[in-house]
């Protein structure tokens, strides 16, 4: 059987694969922290789309598979601020739902900033952009199906190498890429934020690695509170 086949032919034993290596793995990474109490059920009827329920600790995550796609529309505030306004509310009522909206204190309610930037695919929902929403959508499906004339644009090539660089960041506190391109998509400079190396550039794994997560401190910190420590004592003679 030619080995391109493979994968859609035996696609369920496949999916079966992949939801146990899955499992192994959280189970080893908790067992490594200590952590032994694991649930792990199987739909029987995946109505929800789920593959997986996971629950440790009292918390319950519904894991999907490779079939999963998020999708997330975007409005510009002003545009959503003035949409709801129609809908008869305030002004102030219309604030505080957007600002509801990104970050509800209830661990049920809507947590969008918190969500939104990982979604798989944008598509912008403003009037200026309502002409390229079709051709947006069909690319994405296109994608989906492994078209191989649907490349990057510049603005995803730049995001990727973004990505790449908060990859490559070990910074303790948060791990940030950022990627500066030109008008015409030309890449002028990459980076992250990590430790940087006494000599020029930064640390790679292995023999020589200085960053703080080897140290196990956050060397930033440590001078920070140093600083404090310092003022404070200033002030008290004083």
């Amino acid at each position: 059987m030619p080995d391109d086949k493979i994968h859609s032919l035996r696609s369920s034993h496949r999916e079966a694969l992949l939801e146990h290596l899955f499992a192994g793995e959280i189970m080893r990474r908790l067992w490594i922290r200590g952590e032994w109490r694991l649930e792990v059920l199987k739909p029987q009827v995946d109505d929800g789309g789920y593959d997986l329920v996971l629950e440790a600790n009292g918390i319950v995550r519904h894991i999907y598979g490779a079939g999963f796609f998020l999708i997330g529309l975007y409005t510009p505030r002003t545009e959503r601020q003035r949409n709801l306004e129609k809908l008869d509310m305030s002004a102030r009522q219309a604030s505080e739902l957007i600002k509801r909206d990104e970050n509800e204190e209830s661990d049920l309610g809507q947590q969008t900033s918190g969500t939104f930037y990982q979604v798989d695919l944008f598509l912008s929902l403003n009037a200026s952009s309502a002409t390229s929403f079709d051709s947006d959508a069909e690319r994405f499906v296109d994608l989906i199906f492994g078209d191989p004339f649907r490349t990057p644009t510049a603005a995803e090539h730049a995001m990727f190498l973004a990505l790449a660089g908060y990859i490559k960041s070990a910074d303790l506190s948060r791990q940030v890429g950022a990627v500066v391109v030109s008008a015409a998509g030309e890449v002028i400079a990459t980076g992250a934020n990590d430790v940087p190396r006494h000599d020029g550039g930064l640390y790679w794994p292995g023999d020589g690695d200085q960053r703080d997560h080897v140290w196990g401190e956050d060397s930033n910190k440590v001078q920070i509170e140093k600083i404090s420590a310092k003022e404070a004592a200033i002030k008290v003679q004083k």
